[in-house]
């Protein structure tokens, strides 16, 4: 009897040995294929999305309702992270920074988890936020813990306590 629960044993564990291997062999041709990837042309001073005819600015203005030609991009930082214009720098700290990269993932893999239960049909409507991660968090960090905010669709972001004083 003995000898069969060692055998046992001794099955289970090369089973999950095997299944460990597998997965990260799995991983290792992700992490791979995506360093295959083409090189992003950080030389290139233009919003690279599909549709994007806009320049990026380093500060935020109104602009006129009939603007044509494309509404500006506000950005902070450079593609390699640097501050454009110091006027600008919000001087958040790493630890702020940190607990609103966190809330942004928390977003997305609430979005997925969301998404393919509404794929099998277990919830009737779900929209996700891919890609509005940061719209979200950045904005209702400004808010005060006394602010009401009536989200909608796409807007589960705000719902989070991200950097607000509440």
């Amino acid at each position: 009897m003995s000898r069969m629960s060692r055998l046992c044993f001794h099955a289970v564990r090369q089973t999950a040995a095997r299944k460990a291997l597998r997965l990260l062999q799995r991983r290792s041709f992700r992490v791979t294929a995506l360093h295959q990837q083409q090189p992003f042309d950080s030389s290139l001073e233009k919003p690279q999305f599909p549709g994007a005819s806009a320049e990026f600015v380093d500060h935020l203005e109104f602009i006129q309702p009939n603007v044509i030609s494309g509404i500006a991009v506000y950005r902070v930082m450079d593609r390699q992270g640097n501050i454009i214009n110091p006027s600008e720098d919000p001087q958040l700290s790493k630890e702020t920074v940190l607990n609103f990269y966190q809330k942004m993932t928390l977003l997305n893999t609430m979005d997925r988890i969301l998404y393919e239960s509404q794929r099998q049909g277990r919830i009737s409507f779900y929209m996700t936020n891919y890609g509005e991660e940061g719209t979200h968090i950045g904005s209702a960090a400004a808010l005060e813990s006394n602010d009401l905010v009536f989200g909608q669709y796409r807007e589960a972001g705000k719902l989070q306590p991200a950097g607000c004083d509440g």
